[in-house]
């Protein structure tokens, strides 16, 4: 089939996953296994089970030196922009991002022309009660969109949708600040609340929509 090479890896048992139970195999179970896997194929033995984000050549890590240049493409639309022109925001009134997604029942959906910015829709989000599903129901509404501001939003719907593509923003403030903020290329950072951080996890949901 083409294969020359087999990389047989120990795993690091992670608590709470499906395999977090299962012990990590010994340096000597895994030498049986690659033994017995040489039978058939050349096996890998110099593996130091890299992250998978890690830059450079065994013996020369350059992680850091990359880290930046992987934390900015790590935030890019998997759509190139001519594919996703629109910008989603959860807001009450059309002026302020002042709505957590879980209590939203619609959308507004908003693009950059030529005389700034104009809405060109509202779109309503999936009913409650389905659990990821209408988080992945959601994705698939906002395929032309590369962003989605919110002033907060729970952790299943953050991963969900960032995996879709989507650029989550956690901000508080005028909508404007943020659409300028996206289509110009600024530090989307910049537009958390106060009382945020970058990393931190915050939800003020009413604690009833994220399922």
């Amino acid at each position: 089939m083409g294969v020359d090479l087999f990389n047989a890896m120990p795993m690091y048992p992670t608590p709470d996953t499906p395999f977090g139970v299962l012990p990590e195999p010994s340096p000597k179970e895994m030498a049986v296994l690659r033994r017995h896997a040489g039978e058939f194929i050349t096996p890998m033995t110099h593996c130091t089970r890299c992250r998978a984000d890690a830059v450079g050549l065994l013996g020369e890590d350059r992680s850091e030196e990359f880290r930046g240049c992987l934390t900015d493409c790590s935030t890019l639309p998997r759509k190139p922009e001519a594919e996703r022109p629109y910008v989603a925001v959860a807001t009450f009134e059309g002026v302020l991002v002042n709505e957590h997604l879980g209590d939203a029942v619609r959308l507004q959906i908003w693009q950059q022309t030529p005389d700034g910015f104009a809405l060109v829709e509202e779109r309503p989000t999936p009913e409650r009660g389905m659990g990821p599903r209408r988080w992945k129901l959601l994705a698939d509404q906002l395929q032309d969109c590369r962003a989605l501001l919110v002033s907060g939003i729970g952790e299943s719907p953050r991963q969900i949708l960032r995996e879709s593509g989507l650029l989550i923003v956690e901000m508080t403030g005028f909508m404007e600040a943020g659409l300028q903020t996206l289509y110009n290329g600024g530090d989307v950072t910049t537009l958390r609340g106060r009382n945020r951080s970058v990393g931190e996890k915050v939800c003020k949901g009413t604690g009833s929509g994220c399922g």
